[in-house]
């Protein structure tokens, strides 16, 4: 087998992308981004794993994971305020807080 029919082989492989397999109760914002309420805590998952989490009255940290949503391009604004039922100027702007001030802004502050 020459090393030229291994590249163009490898060329054409295409990589499968993973299905997302959400836990049941669990509210999509898109296809691969929902959230989920277990006792006290929110949690957002994207492809059915946990990235963000929060007391279910942590005001700064619900801010901050929708705010890094947004920034990270996991969802748009209106995918989150779609699902949430946050207006969008609110979710636009802990977004700019975070772009402006970093992370620090919401583990600082209250609002």
């Amino acid at each position: 087998m020459s090393y030229q029919f291994v590249f163009s082989f490898a060329k054409k492989i295409i990589m499968q992308i993973a299905l997302p397999f959400f836990p049941e109760n669990t509210k999509l914002i898109n296809a691969t981004v929902g959230f989920r309420k277990l006792a006290e805590t929110v949690y957002y998952l994207q492809y059915g794993k946990p990235i963000f989490c929060h007391e279910k009255n942590d005001h700064n940290g619900y801010r901050f994971c929708l705010a890094n949503l947004i920034v990270n391009q996991a969802c748009s604004i209106k995918e989150l305020s779609d699902a949430l039922g946050v207006p969008r100027k609110n979710i636009e702007r802990y977004a700019k807080a975070l772009r402006e001030h970093g992370m620090g802004y919401f583990l600082c502050l209250e609002f």
